[in-house]
């Protein structure tokens, strides 16, 4: 009676082992859609990094992007692993949404900040994202939030008065205009939009893709080194041990050096030895961005946000090995 149990449990597990290794073999059903498609060979070669997917053969390249369509492209195309969240940092995200995740990893990496009204923090996630809202949050995705911030007044001002709706382009994303002008191909930030910048245009997938392929994946396509701890797994170039410290918002400011609302994930670095902007692994810690500076912070050392003065003096001094993701 045993032995005819254990050859059924072996029969199953072998069944179950097929079937994994046979659903592993499929491949991603091609695009119909996309087919002739001025994106269509950056769209396909997404897909089958698994970046995006489609719905029953269809992408929809000229659909609007929503934010949390956004979000996920850039994690994956990242390779970054999302984490949980114990609570949600948006009131309009659920804590058991399948976006939540995303959301939340996004949000420790500074890559998207949402808004604030009346104390309610709110990210809009399933509306389009506009074209001043994409290259904003590509330049944090790229970890170049640093360089953004050195952009000068004068130097903006003038870049842009070159376009004839210039004056529509908001004041908080004018520097990231100006920097992405610089330093992105110029084609695909007015593409198909003669000379004009249509900072409130809705950005479709195609578009979306094509930045997202050009500006994260072929970079992360280069060799580097893969980390597995807990939880998640992301790529890193390179790993320092540092002192960390803690701070949070006891008798000090509520917004960091690049004008970020302070919060779990912002951390205060030495700029010359970890750039503004730059995405990190904290061990210990999780995900964070260097979004913040200190009088006291030189060299390998590392102020870790906390949320309360008691984690923050709980935590004391520490040494951690920190892995850079950009």
């Amino acid at each position: 009676m045993r032995r005819k149990m254990l050859i059924t449990v072996l029969t199953c597990l072998f069944s179950m082992q097929l079937t994994v290794t046979q659903a592993s073999d499929i491949k991603a059903e091609p695009l119909t859609d996309v087919q002739g498609h001025w994106a269509e060979q950056k769209i396909n070669a997404l897909q089958k990094a698994g970046v995006i997917s489609g719905n029953e053969g269809n992408f929809m390249p000229n659909k609007s992007i929503t934010m949390s369509e956004l979000v996920v492209m850039i994690l994956k195309a990242s390779d970054i692993e999302p984490t949980k969240a114990a609570k949600s940092s948006f009131a309009d995200v659920s804590l058991d949404s399948w976006m939540s995740p995303y959301m939340e990893t996004a949000y420790r990496l500074g890559i998207i900040h949402g808004s604030v009204e009346n104390g309610r923090r709110t990210l809009d996630a399933t509306s389009p994202i506009k074209r001043q809202e994409l290259i904003a949050i590509m330049n944090r995705a790229k970890g170049d939030s640093g360089k953004v911030n050195n952009v000068k007044w004068s130097d903006t001002y003038n870049t842009l008065k070159n376009y004839p709706d210039h004056q529509q382009v908001p004041t908080w994303s004018q520097r990231e205009y100006v920097y992405a002008i610089k330093n992105w191909d110029l084609g695909e930030i007015i593409a198909g939009t003669g000379d004009q910048l249509d900072p409130t245009k809705s950005v479709t997938r195609a578009e979306a893709a094509n930045f997202v392929y050009n500006l994260l994946y072929q970079p992360a396509t280069e060799e580097q080194k893969q980390m597995k701890t807990g939880s998640v797994s992301f790529p890193y170039t390179k790993k320092i041990n540092v002192k960390t410290t803690a701070y949070d918002f006891t008798n000090g400011p509520t917004k960091g050096y690049l004008g970020w609302d302070l919060r779990e994930g912002i951390v205060a670095v030495d700029p010359a030895i970890i750039p503004l902007g730059t995405h990190l692994y904290i061990e210990g810690y999780g995900y964070a961005v260097a979004g913040d500076i200190g009088s006291a912070v030189k060299k390998n050392h590392i102020d870790l946000f906390m949320k309360s003065n008691k984690q923050s003096e709980a935590h004391g001094i520490k040494q951690a090995n920190v892995y850079i993701l950009d």
